[in-house]
């Protein structure tokens, strides 16, 4: 038989169906991490750019997190970590300063409004959600991660040191 004549003779049907998608790559995830760090490891509930790429980072996985947790402790040299800088962090950045749970400060600095604090704290007092998440965060005490210790860590990185 003729396999080419049998192909040619087969009826195909598509469906179209969906993707899943994991959880630490959707927005909502992103947009509840982001609060999440604001209201725990940031000074004055503020935070750069860069701060919020590490640790969305360093959320995504058990493995990320201890690297993180052991670099900022000094346990480790900062350059055994590639953190990944994430372009859809800016999108939910976006979404959340439209929703009025943070503001722009400056050209690269976000803050926590009196609504997105709100939210962190019903977030943190559910023992049911975000528990490794806030496992990790908890595991820093706020202002510990200074923007000066993240401008430094980044600075490594990029001379490849």
């Amino acid at each position: 038989m003729n396999i080419l004549k049998l192909i040619s003779n087969t009826k195909y049907v598509y469906t179209e169906r969906p993707t899943p998608v994991a959880g630490t790559l959707r927005t909502e995830w992103r947009c509840a991490i982001i609060l999440l760090i604001l209201d725990t490891v940031c000074r004055k509930k503020k935070s750069s750019l860069f701060k919020l790429h590490l640790f969305n980072w360093s959320l995504k996985s058990n493995d990320n997190a201890q690297i993180v947790i052991n670099i900022l402790k000094g346990e480790v040299k900062p350059y055994v970590a590639t953190i990944r800088f994430d372009p859809y962090l800016i999108r939910a950045l976006m979404y959340l300063i439209s929703t009025n749970l943070i503001n722009r400060v400056g050209s690269e600095s976000f803050s926590l409004t009196d609504l997105g604090q709100q939210i962190a704290g019903e977030m943190l007092s559910d023992d049911e959600l975000f528990i490794r998440e806030k496992y990790m965060l908890s595991s820093l005490k706020a202002g510990e991660v200074s923007e000066a210790h993240i401008s430094k860590l980044f600075k490594v990185g990029s001379r490849g040191h």
